[in-house]
C-alpha cells in the first residue's frame, strides 16, 4: 500500500488532513474548506502525486 494524503471535513468550513500509512493513520493538520481542496484530496491522493503539481488542475487552493 503506498502512502496517501486525504481530508475530512469534521466541522463545517473546516478541513482536517490526515496521511494514510502501511503502519498508521496520523493528523497532519487542519484548513479553512476550499472546495477545490476538498474536490482534490477528499478521495485521497497518493503522497507522489500531491507533491505533482502539475496534477492540480493548476487550482489555486490547492497549489497554495
Amino acid at each position: 500500500m503506498k502512502t496517501c494524503i486525504y481530508c475530512k471535513t469534521p466541522a463545517q468550513g473546516v478541513h482536517s488532513f490526515f496521511l494514510l500509512t502501511e503502519e498508521a493513520e496520523y493528523f497532519l493538520f487542519s484548513q479553512g474548506y476550499r472546495k477545490g481542496v476538498h474536490s482534490y484530496f477528499s478521495k485521497g491522493v497518493f503522497l507522489d502525486d500531491a507533491r505533482d503539481y502539475s496534477r492540480s488542475n493548476h487550482g489555486s487552493a490547492v497549489l497554495n
